[in-house]
């Protein structure tokens, strides 16, 4: 009964070997740095240039043989090196029609396609293939597609009319291990690598897309279906949200995007405005290249078939061995790298300001004739923040910086490209903590260092609070050239002309500065404003008082049945007041942009007058476009057509055309809101390219003020209908 016992210790001193070899092993591993989005945490990476890692490749196929032959042949030519790389086929079904129509053919055009990839040899890994028993679509067929098992493996998705170039394997291999796994490049917010060469930009009023000779990576929100690598981390994080959203009925309705007409036309049988809608939401971004001559590491022949009617062959053209550049395997630092959104602005992720030169070269990129808005967070709710930054795009305002705490909310925003100062290190930097006795009192001591700062630097400041919502860009103009500096009644507006920085100049204005906050701080709360205006004028310095009640409305708990009127500039409210009121408010006002997803619901102000002048459009925009079929609200005034109409040249040109008063019968009628201009449609001599109009116009209605501004019309059509103008 003790014979076993002799063996205990033994076995006891091999185990305390093995566990302190283990926790050696472990305390020895380098730390990776934290991740800018508190979602996610970086993977433990290392500088191996070897990660191990698994790489299948999803060929989605249909009734194309010889698509699906050319895609596989280009797929097996590829230099694979000596990893393994894993084939899976996914052959949907056609789809069976009542009763069936060219039943036994569309049989042999499947059958046909499974012979050939079960006769396919691939060499490099395990083939599989899936053959659907319905037929389900290219949104099931590439969601269904993949389920990463680890964080470590990878899935190129390509369709059966694409090409691959032999190059394309290595190519991804070492975006992979560049972008991946190595720990100084990583970012959790990058979903994959597209192959494609970059086209196509989905937002209505975007950019045009263009490259310099020199970049050849670079990174773009946009995903790129012909020939995308995915990451594991998003794409399954996508697969919850997209479950969540379909399960709740939420369609991904993105205003601005051309994306969002095709899922209104197309509804579930496409996917990527469901994938759009989610990095909108998320804030991510793709891999893209830029070769010259239209080369590209995939190419699409676009194929007659879902997508296109006849086939449209080749949108580039294949990069092989031969057109290679000397700097074609350089993986540049990503921070090296440009970054651009759906409406391809230049964007800049993880600007967090610790410096006055770093803020310097912040105000100087962000600065718009010669003008910073400098935008204090503290005290302003989350969603706030969120509205505020939504109209500001929608206003073409993008000549700000942000001051607020440091909390992952604010850093998330400032990895969204939103230039942020960071409080406690600016803070450091200046030394400013020295100067105050009192801990409250350093919101406002940033706010003075920045404005300080943006004067020196030669640009006018306006400094205001997150608790405000402007309604027209018109409100950061300059208004009375007698006075170099303005303060708020009401509000923490302030003003200042960069002419006169010499009257906020040196570190005496700073530290008297500091002394009045520290005192008023010990009877009241304190203002900005105030304190700024006490020591301008003890200096000699004219201030004008604004009264915010002429520029905009003050939201109270009073006031429930108040509109927003014509003319105002903005809204503004106590920090005291309940976010979940001022919410309800601005929903009121129907100038709430702000979506469940906590994401702007339109990208590059779509549905919103530059001028703020549209409430009664915006509101209808705001609860659904609730017009009968296909109908759209365009939201526009005669000053700003050409920015706020959807679409190309000819919707413009018809608009134009439309307000210029040929063959339109008018009559008007009194409202509460004043004179109502009905106007109806009743012949069009009008620019029409080709003696077409691609859409008809029915039941125009255009409703105007008494000065003849125009403040909404509902222009319904039918996409695709052939519309002949005549004088009938």
């Amino acid at each position: 009964m003790v014979g076993p016992r002799r063996h205990f210790l033994p076995l006891l001193l091999f185990s305390l070997s093995v566990l302190f070899l283990f926790s050696h092993y472990h305390s020895s591993l380098p730390h990776s740095p934290p991740s800018p989005n508190p979602k996610f945490t970086l993977l433990p990476q290392n500088s191996t240039s070897n990660p191990n890692f698994t790489f299948s490749i999803k060929v989605l196929a249909f009734n194309r043989l010889d698509s699906v032959a050319r895609c596989l042949r280009s797929l097996a030519a590829a230099n694979y090196l000596t990893d393994e790389v894993h084939l899976h086929v996914y052959v949907d079904h056609f789809a069976l029609g009542d009763p069936p129509s060219n039943i036994d053919q569309k049989l042999q055009e499947s059958h046909h396609i499974l012979e050939f990839v079960d006769g396919f040899e691939w060499k490099f890994g395990n083939k599989l293939i899936h053959y659907r028993t319905a037929n389900v679509g290219l949104q099931a067929q590439w969601l269904e597609a993949w389920w990463p098992s680890s964080d470590n493996e990878f899935v190129f998705v390509v369709e059966d009319d694409l090409e691959v170039s032999p190059l394309y394997y290595k190519f991804l291999r070492s975006l992979i291990v560049n972008y991946y796994y190595n720990a100084s490049n990583y970012r959790p917010y990058i979903y994959g690598a597209s192959l494609q060469r970059p086209r196509f930009v989905p937002g209505k009023h975007g950019n045009k897309l263009q490259m310099d000779d020199r970049t050849r990576l670079f990174l773009y929100q946009l995903v790129g279906t012909w020939g995308q690598l995915l990451f594991p981390k998003p794409w399954k994080e996508f697969r919850m949200w997209y479950d969540d959203h379909k399960a709740k009925g939420i369609k991904p309705f993105l205003d601005g995007m051309v994306t969002t007409g095709w899922y209104k036309k197309m509804g579930e049988k496409i996917w990527t405005p469901w994938f759009i809608k989610f990095i909108h939401t998320r804030g991510y971004f793709n891999i893209y290249t830029n070769f010259l001559h239209e080369r590209a590491l995939s190419v699409s022949h676009r194929d007659a078939g879902v997508n296109y009617g006849k086939t449209a062959g080749p949108d580039s053209h294949i990069l092989d061995k031969s057109y290679l550049d000397s700097d074609f395997w350089d993986m540049q630092p990503l921070s090296d790298l440009k970054w651009y959104d759906f409406c391809f602005r230049e964007k800049f992720p993880d600007r967090v300001v610790g410096s006055l030169d770093e803020l310097g070269s912040v105000l100087n990129s962000v600065q718009k004739h010669d003008t910073v808005i400098i935008v204090s967070l503290f005290g302003v709710s989350e969603l706030a923040v969120r509205n505020l930054l939504c109209h500001f795009e929608s206003l073409n305002i993008w000549n700000y910086v942000l001051i607020g705490p440091e909390s992952d909310f604010v850093f998330d925003l400032a990895r969204r490209g939103h230039p942020v100062i960071g409080t406690n290190q600016f803070l450091k930097s200046v030394g400013a903590y020295k100067l105050m006795s009192l801990q409250d009192s350093y919101v406002e001591m940033i706010k003075v260092y920045v404005l300080k700062k943006c004067l020196e630097s030669g640009y006018n400041a306006w400094v205001v609070d997150g608790n405000m919502l402007p309604l027209s860009s018109d409100l950061f103009v300059e208004s009375d050239p007698s006075y170099d500096f303005y303060v708020g009644k009401s509000s923490e507006l302030f003003f200042a002309r960069r002419s006169f920085a010499q009257n906020i100049g040196g570190d005496d204005f700073i530290s008297k500065f500091a002394t009045m906050a520290n005192s008023l701080l010990v009877r009241q709360s304190i203002s900005f404003g105030y304190i700024m205006a006490k020591l301008l004028e003890e200096k000699g310095v004219k201030v004008k008082s604004l009264d915010e009640t002429s520029l905009g409305l003050m939201i109270v708990n009073s006031n429930v049945n108040e509109s927003l009127g014509d003319g105002k500039q903005m809204v503004f409210w106590s920090s005291d007041m309940a976010s979940d009121l001022v919410q309800k408010r601005l929903q009121e006002f129907g100038i709430w942009t702000v979506d469940d997803d906590l994401s702007c619901k339109a990208v590059d102000g779509t549905g919103r007058n530059g001028t703020g002048r549209n409430r009664e459009g915006a509101k209808m925009l705001s609860n659904g476009n609730k017009e009968e079929g296909d109908g759209e609200v365009i939201i526009l005034c005669f000053m700003d057509v050409e920015r706020v109409v959807p679409g190309g040249e000819v919707e413009r040109k018809f608009i134009q055309n439309l307000f210029r008063g040929t063959a339109l019968s008018t009559r008007f009628r009194r409202t509460k809101r004043g004179t109502e201009y009905l106007v109806s449609l009743r012949s069009i001599l009008s620019y029409v390219p080709n003696g077409t109009l691609a859409f008809i116009a029915r039941n125009c209605v255009m409703s105007a003020t008494n000065n003849g501004a125009c403040k909404f019309f509902s222009l319904n059509y039918i996409p695709g209908f052939v519309f002949r103008p005549s004088h009938t």
